[in-house]
């Protein structure tokens, strides 16, 4: 019998943020590959809190970040 690793993540939740469908594509076939189920939300929206997550997947890219310039 082999051991599962500990690094497995098979089994678990991923939450992917991404606009660009090729991307989600990609992505989402290699977590499935993985063993991962997947759920995807657009970045303007709010995932569903109920929803069970244990990674997210982000595309920075596509999120504005705002940031308060520090006197220098």
């Amino acid at each position: 019998m082999t051991k599962s690793s500990p690094f497995s993540v098979r089994g678990r939740h991923a939450l992917m943020i991404i606009r660009d469908e090729r991307e989600i594509s990609i992505v989402r076939r290699q977590l499935s590959r993985l063993g991962m189920s997947v759920e995807e939300t657009d970045p303007e929206q709010e995932a569903d809190p109920n929803t069970p997550i244990d990674v997210i997947v982000l595309d920075a890219d596509s999120i504005p970040i705002k940031c308060d310039r520090v006197p220098a």
